[in-house]
């Protein structure tokens, strides 16, 4: 049997070829919402993807027809799930792709956030068809704040203005139902208080009115021509 120099050299090159392509073992991964999201898959906008990050390796899925996200030939590896939506947002996942000695893949997820210790995993749920976790709607305006009757009156000039007239009610009702010993000793105190200031500069006048203080402090006038009441000595 003759072989010819190229068929030979390609058998001797077949095994190292065979034993370069080897590939890694690799799943698919489907990501999905719950059945009680509100208006169903199919209402989160088109313009939505899902992205898969590990050290290194970054993969991308568009929103399919069916309304999951579905991703191929996944390497073992610790990866990080997030949802980039308009209309709602996701909690993060952390998704763990394991071979076992058998052979077979296995899928953990679990729950994650930012700034959260990779080696906290919490709860895992296992299999390739993970539920994804809405969190909320996206907001992209601060809602304006209606009318409030409670926010008005937890305003200090209401409550300033709601003491002031529950002083004005009650206290006359206290001074009719004082003792009447201490309501005499109580009027004539304001009495001699009102006759005081009536006496002090005349009835309803304020003592120091007329007073030229900058004219005293800079010696142009004198302390007799300007006494309180205007009078001269």
């Amino acid at each position: 049997m003759r072989l010819h120099l190229p068929t030979l050299l390609l058998l001797l090159a077949t095994p190292f070829t065979s034993a370069n392509t080897i590939r890694p073992p690799q799943t698919s991964l489907t990501f999905h919402l719950p059945s009680t999201f509100p208006g169903g898959a199919l209402s989160l906008s088109p313009q939505s993807s899902l992205h898969l990050t590990t050290t290194g390796k970054h993969s991308t899925s568009p929103l399919t027809k069916f309304g999951t996200f579905h991703l191929t030939n996944i390497t073992t590896g610790s990866y990080l799930a997030d949802i980039s939506s308009r209309e709602w947002v996701f909690a993060p996942l952390r998704v763990d792709v394991q071979t076992l000695p058998d052979g077979r893949i296995v899928v953990d997820s679990a729950l994650s956030f930012r700034g959260n210790e990779w080696s906290n995993t919490g709860e895992k749920r296992r299999g390739n068809k993970i539920e994804l976790v809405p969190v909320r709607k996206a907001e992209y305006y601060i809602q304006r704040e209606g009318f409030s009757p409670m926010k008005l009156l937890g305003s200090p000039m209401i409550l300033i203005a709601i003491v002031s007239l529950g002083a004005m009610y009650f206290i006359p009702k206290l001074i009719d139902n004082m003792d009447p010993e201490l309501k005499a000793e109580f009027q004539e105190a304001q009495k001699r208080t009102l006759a005081g200031q009536q006496g002090f500069g005349g009835r309803g006048r304020n003592p120091v009115e007329g007073f030229d203080i900058a004219g005293y402090l800079s010696g142009s006038g004198s302390a007799g021509s300007s006494a309180p009441g205007g009078k001269k000595k």
